[in-house]
C-alpha cells in the first residue's frame, strides 16, 4: 500500500509540472517578445509594420480576408488557439492523471488475495464455514469471497498464460459492469471479470449451516466438536452439479461490456480435481444458450478453477 500510495503522489505531481512547463513557455514567449521590443527600442509604429511584412510574407493577409469572410474572427482563433494548447497539456498529463485519479482504487490482486487470507484466517475457519453457509449472507462477506475467488483465479492464471492480470477495481454492485475490472502491469485495461461460485445443493428446504448442504453424511468429532467427519464412501444424497445451469445463466449479461466468466467449483459432491469434466458440462451449457440464441455476445472467455488444481480451464465454445 506504501509503494501505491507513493505512486499516485508521483504521478499527481508530476501531472502538475506538466501543467506549469506549458503555463511557463508562453510566459517565457511573452517575456523575449517583450525584450526583442525593448531591446530593438521598436516603437508602436514600427511593430506593427514589422507585423504586416511578416503577414504579407507568409500570405496572411488573404488567409485573413478569407477566415474573415467565413466569420472567423479573433476573438475565434483566440479561442482555438487556448484550446489547441489544452489539448496538448491534456494529451501529455493524461497518463499521469489517469493512472492517478481514475486508478486510485485499483489494488495489486496479490494484495487482494492476502488480505482476504488474512480476514479468513482471523475469523477461524469454523466461523468462516458457518458464514458461507448460513443464510442470507451479507454484502462483506460476498465481497470477501469475490475477492479471494479474483486472487485464488488471478495467481492460478499468471503461471500459466499471459498477459498477466496484476491491478483489479472491485467495482461497486450498482453499476452495469462485471465485478471486477482487470489490469496488467503497465494499468493498461485487459478484461472486466464476472465471478461466481458452484457450491453442493442444499439436502434441505431451509439450510442452516453446512450439514445441511453436504451431499455426505457428517457428524461432529466426540473430542473436537468443531471437527466434521464426512463419509464419503456413502453415494451422494444430491446430484453433481445440479445448480450448473442455473449459476450460468444468473451471470449471463448483455448489458456488460464484454467480460471473462470465472466459476471457482467448490461442490463436494465430486472428487476434486474434476476441472476437465466440468468443462465439458459447461460448454455443453453454453452451445445450447448459444443455439438458442440466449448467449451473450459481449461474453468472452469463460474460466473454471479448482483449490485442488494448479491449473485453471478455459471452456472452449462458439460464439
Amino acid at each position: 500500500m506504501l509503494y501505491q500510495e507513493l505512486t499516485h503522489s508521483l504521478v499527481h505531481r508530476l501531472s502538475h509540472l506538466v501543467a506549469w512547463i506549458v503555463a511557463l513557455f508562453h510566459v517565457g514567449l511573452l517575456c523575449i517578445f517583450l525584450f526583442l521590443v525593448w531591446f530593438f527600442r521598436i516603437d508602436s509604429g514600427q511593430l506593427l509594420l514589422h507585423l504586416q511584412t511578416v503577414a504579407q510574407y507568409f500570405h496572411l493577409v488573404k488567409t485573413w480576408q478569407v477566415l474573415a469572410f467565413c466569420g472567423v474572427s479573433g476573438s475565434t482563433i483566440l479561442f482555438f488557439y487556448v484550446w489547441l494548447w489544452r489539448k496538448i497539456y491534456w494529451s501529455l498529463a493524461r497518463p499521469f492523471k489517469m493512472r492517478d485519479e481514475w486508478n486510485a482504487d485499483l489494488r495489486r490482486i496479490e494484495d487482494m488475495l492476502h488480505d482476504a487470507e488474512a480476514q479468513m484466517k482471523k475469523a477461524g475457519a469454523p466461523a468462516m464455514v458457518e458464514q458461507f453457509y448460513s443464510r442470507p449472507r451479507t454484502a462483506e462477506l460476498t465481497s470477501l469471497k469475490e475477492e479471494w475467488t479474483m486472487g485464488s483465479f488471478a495467481a492460478r492464471f499468471n503461471r500459466y498464460h499471459t498477459p498477466e492480470l496484476i491491478w483489479a477495481r472491485h467495482n461497486p454492485a450498482d453499476i452495469k459492469r462485471a465485478d471486477f475490472s482487470v489490469y496488467g502491469n503497465d494499468f493498461s485495461f485487459l478484461c472486466d471479470v464476472e465471478i461466481t461460485s458452484l457450491w453442493s445443493t442444499p439436502t434441505v428446504p431451509n439450510p442452516k449451516g453446512y450439514e445441511d448442504f453436504s451431499p455426505y453424511p457428517v457428524w461432529p468429532d466426540r473430542d473436537n466438536p468443531e471437527v466434521l467427519h464426512v463419509d464419503i464412501d456413502q453415494p451422494p444424497k444430491v446430484q453433481p452439479y445440479a445448480r450448473l445451469e442455473r449459476v450460468i445463466e444468473a451471470h449471463l449479461r448483455d448489458e456488460y461490456p464484454v467480460y471473462w466468466l470465472v466459476i471457482w467449483d467448490n461442490d463436494h459432491a465430486v472428487c476434486h480435481p474434476n476441472l476437465d469434466e466440468l468443462a465439458q458440462l459447461v460448454r455443453r451449457i453454453l452451445e445450447t444458450k448459444r443455439k438458442g440464441g440466449a448467449l451473450p455476445a459481449r461474453l468472452q472467455q469463460v474460466w473454471l478453477f479448482d483449490e485442488n488444481d494448479a491449473k485453471p480451464r478455459q471452456v472452449q465454445f462458439g460464439k
